[in-house]
């Protein structure tokens, strides 16, 4: 199911990517110097507010997000694992979108979708097939600069791309029979803030698909023993420090804050997200792990596992599913099918 989507949007990626004039390993960070080139522009001659600070660095974590392929661009990563685990993630929402599109059109509903942190688009292309509307929001203008040329390029008339704050959506109540966010919830400031807005422009009978990191990782319990003998060791954390676009700030003269530079990054537990899922009018209709973390990092691992094992990989992770395993102890990400309370 997942290969014919990467292999029909790969043309036009590589397209844009030529278009753009740089390679695609240079790519980004040309995209990344044009970015902190706005700072002037994004924060004001007086001295800024650490809600201003916080919007400026949510944009440039957004743009980073879909560097590393979040924004499904790791399915064209030239290494086997890497692209492995995009994979994995996309085919269980792809499977929980094709229940939620079957049961929208078996009641002949004209579907309106939307896609929160939509990164390159591609994900809105493909479902472009499916649904009269689909609107792609991303809080980078970066990353809708490119889907907006892959759009154009393919001429997908039915998809829209717009920036704007998942905490704050700027759509009608009950605008959309389908709300996708997948890798989103885990780096913002205030998680139930945007459930609860995805709550409100849902159909009271439509589907949210949800992904997100969640339960223990047997990557992170294996780096805070690695700390207790080396307590500088770097990996993922719960939050990560900006060094990159504190320094542009200093640079212009800016008053500043250190701790409005930190990065939310949260590995939220299980138990304690369907509790805020239940909160904010949702109940969980399907939970599926996706992605076994690997010690000492499952980043690491995949980088380096030869494509002949990773057969095996799925094979056990399909297993930990069918054992419930995933939901209780671990995965790299969880993908959730949720309806509305009310319905």
């Amino acid at each position: 199911m997942t290969r014919p989507f990467i292999s029909s949007l790969q043309p036009a990626v590589e397209h844009v990517l030529r278009s753009s004039h740089v390679q695609f390993a240079s790519l980004f960070g040309q995209m990344l110097r044009d970015e902190l080139a706005e700072i002037p522009q994004l924060i004001s001659h007086a001295a800024p507010q650490n809600r201003s600070l916080h919007e400026l660095y949510e944009l440039r974590a957004r743009y980073l997000d879909w560097e590393l392929g979040t924004g499904y661009l790791g399915f064209f990563a030239k290494n086997a694992g890497t692209r492995y685990t995009f994979t994995r993630r996309m085919e269980a929402v792809l499977q929980m979108l094709a229940h939620a599109l079957q049961e929208k059109q078996e009641r002949g509903d004209a579907l309106r979708i939307l896609e929160i942190g939509c990164g390159a688009g591609l994900l809105c292309f493909e479902l472009a097939r499916s649904a009269k509307i689909i609107v792609g929001l991303d809080i980078s203008h970066f990353v809708l600069d490119f889907a907006n040329k892959v759009k154009e390029y393919i001429q997908c008339d039915n998809v829209f791309f717009q920036q704007g704050d998942a905490e704050h959506l700027a759509f009608a109540d009950n605008a959309f029979d389908i709300v996708v966010c997948s890798e989103v919830l885990e780096h913002l400031i205030e998680p139930q803030q945007a459930l609860t807005e995805m709550r409100r422009v849902l159909k009271n009978n439509g589907t949210l698909i949800l992904t997100t990191p969640c339960a223990l990782s047997l990557s992170d319990l294996c780096m805070n023993l690695v700390r207790l003998v080396r307590p500088s060791i770097e990996s993922e954390k719960d939050v990560h420090f900006d060094k990159k676009t504190y320094l542009a700030v200093q640079r212009e003269g800016k008053q500043h804050n250190t701790e409005t530079f930190l990065r939310v990054h949260t590995r939220f537990h299980y138990k304690k997200l369907l509790t805020m899922i239940q909160n904010t009018g949702f109940d969980m209709q399907q939970a599926v792990g996706t992605v076994f973390a690997f010690p000492p990092h499952y980043q690491v691992f995949y980088r380096y596992c030869p494509a002949f094992l990773l057969p095996a990989v799925r094979a056990m992770e399909n297993l930990l599913n069918r054992m419930y395993v995933f939901q209780r102890f671990g995965s790299v990400t969880t993908c959730f099918r949720l309806k509305p309370t009310e319905f």
